[in-house]
């Protein structure tokens, strides 16, 4: 397949009794976009509990590097990504970058355990947490441009204590699209059933 050409492709499965299928598939040109990418974004992640937040910032870590990437990852799409397409729990990591190397070099200062700067923020959301008259502005559709990094750190600092809801679209003026990140690192708990004395048996 040579670049700038329509890909298709077949593919067929078949049963071993007699049952078959046949999909076709075809490549989609994106479009174009247009206009300069906004000055900063703002990348949220959260999780159900500390460890899993720092498995999850871990894995989005490793998924920047550039051996792991299949094709040039954009921060705007990172962005929108994790902004609306992920669940917001409890303990939550707020990260302001301009770029790919930003966004490294927050992760690896939260995952190092350094204490939080100007530019990422962390916090618990209490469950009586309530969002503020100041931050339910903030929360605005056009509370956030210009996307300026007073305006951001405001509403990262907001968020992580669950002061602050999310806008949805906020994005959409830079065309961004949805891709693949890593997912919710879930608990690897087992619950087996007790063990069964000598001689006994289930009914």
């Amino acid at each position: 397949w040579l670049p700038g050409q329509n890909k298709l492709a077949a593919i067929s499965g078949f049963g071993a009794g007699g049952a078959n299928a046949h999909l076709l598939l075809q490549s989609v040109e994106l479009p174009r976009r247009t206009g300069p990418a906004p000055e900063s974004c703002l990348i949220l992640l959260s999780a159900a509990s500390a460890a899993q937040l720092l498995e999850l910032a871990a894995a989005l870590q490793a998924c920047l590097l550039p051996q792991q990437q299949h094709t040039a990852l954009s921060l705007v799409d990172i962005a929108h990504t994790l902004w609306e397409g992920r669940q917001a729990y409890p303990v939550r990591l707020a990260i302001i970058a301009s770029d790919l190397l930003g966004l490294q070099a927050a992760l690896t200062q939260y995952l190092r355990g350094d204490t939080a700067g100007s530019f990422w923020f962390t916090g618990t959301v209490e469950a009586s947490q309530q969002p503020t008259a100041q931050s339910e502005l903030l929360a605005q559709s056009g509370a956030l441009s210009p996307w300026t990094v007073d305006v951001l750190q405001r509403f990262a600092k907001a968020w992580v204590v669950g002061a602050a809801p999310k806008p949805t679209g906020i994005y959409q003026a830079w065309q961004p699209r949805r891709v693949s990140l890593p997912g919710y690192p879930f608990l690897r708990e087992r619950h087996w059933l007790p063990a069964l004395p000598a001689g006994s048996s289930l009914s």
